[in-house]
């Protein structure tokens, strides 16, 4: 579903990735970061993009539990996260 190498994310570490369907084709962007115990991840999507993905997310969930893989996804729907992007000029 992602880009990112996730298996290789450190603990306590995040990264910038995108949600791919299953032609590679971009979906939206993520961040996604590895808990401390190392065993969870905090996905964080866009909000403005939750109808569109979350259903896709749970689907790829169902195929992947029929498959014997055992993933949880808890909606966390009381969070937010503010990105600040930009350039900094350190020179001036």
């Amino acid at each position: 579903m992602t880009v990112g190498d996730i298996h290789g994310l450190e603990p306590s570490h995040s990264t910038l990735s995108l949600f791919t369907n299953p032609k590679g084709g971009i979906l939206d962007d993520t961040v996604i970061h590895r808990h401390q115990n190392g065993e969870s991840l905090y996905v964080v999507s866009n909000a403005g993009t939750a109808e569109k993905m979350l259903p896709y997310i749970m689907g790829q969930l169902l195929i992947f539990q029929s498959k014997g893989g055992d993933v949880q996804v808890n909606v966390l729907k009381k969070e937010s996260l503010v990105a600040l992007q930009g350039w900094i000029d350190n020179n001036n």
